[in-house]
């Protein structure tokens, strides 16, 4: 074997090596996306889920998925959107109203054509229950569930109208958020003390305060009847 034959098979394995090399490279990158691809579907899935419950604006649940890359919504993604949404423990229980539901699966449905992606038939199955159910375009009163922790929600039954039977008191307004959420920031604050609250409204604050912030007594009080009735009608449901 000549010494040109020696150089060339060296220079060979070399390039074997760096082929090998570079294949490992390619599929370890590939995997580390693949996994950050995942983490981020599990992020947009656990706020999608605290979104829909919350019954915010269809255009937010959107946005979130906006997020997305299209590749993603294969159909075993979608069947979790279906899950963690119209099919969650808590909306089967207390479930948000139909024409905000369907607005939702309607909004997914588009995303996907947008994207050339087949949808699942879970997916269309509860968007025609949607569209042939009777009160698909009602503006009544219905569920919103807000996930303070992974144990612990708060669901109300309440109207979307802004005046109802001569009150503003049967709907969650944005002050009654912020406020819980600061009385969740601030719990040392409340526990073991004697609340009132004037102006409950259908009870978000005291609600939450009495689930999650120990008070030693919380009295909610309204000027109407029909938010007192509705108050306590909500604090039933919550078990407080």
């Amino acid at each position: 074997m000549t010494f040109e034959h020696v150089r060339l098979l060296i220079l060979q394995d070399r390039l074997e090596e760096f082929g090998a090399y570079h294949r490992v490279v390619f599929i370890n990158e590939k995997e580390q996306l693949l996994g950050h691809a995942k983490s981020m579907s599990n992020e947009a899935l656990k706020e999608l889920s605290r979104r829909f419950l919350a019954c915010v604006p269809v255009v937010e649940l959107k946005n979130l998925l906006d997020t997305l890359p299209g590749e993603s919504f294969v159909e075993e993604f979608q069947e979790q959107v279906v899950a963690c949404t119209v099919q969650h423990p808590v909306a089967r229980t207390f479930p948000p109203r139909a024409s905000y539901v369907k607005n939702f699966l309607k909004c997914v449905i588009d995303k996907l054509d947008a994207h050339n992606v087949d949808v699942a038939d879970s997916l269309y199955v509860h968007f025609a229950e949607q569209l042939s159910g009777r009160n698909s375009g009602d503006d009544g009163p219905g569920f919103v569930s807000y996930i303070i922790d992974d144990r612990t929600a708060v669901t109300l039954k309440e109207h979307t109208a802004v005046v109802l039977n001569g009150t503003t008191g049967l709907r969650t307004w944005q002050a009654s958020k912020f406020l819980s959420e600061w009385c969740l920031e601030n719990k040392h604050l409340l526990s073991g003390k004697h609340i009132l609250e004037l102006g409950c409204g259908v009870g978000l604050t005291g609600i939450v305060v009495c689930k999650a912030c120990s008070p030693l007594s919380y009295t909610f009080t309204d000027g109407h009847c029909a938010v007192l009735q509705s108050a306590e009608e909500n604090l039933g449901r919550n078990d407080v």
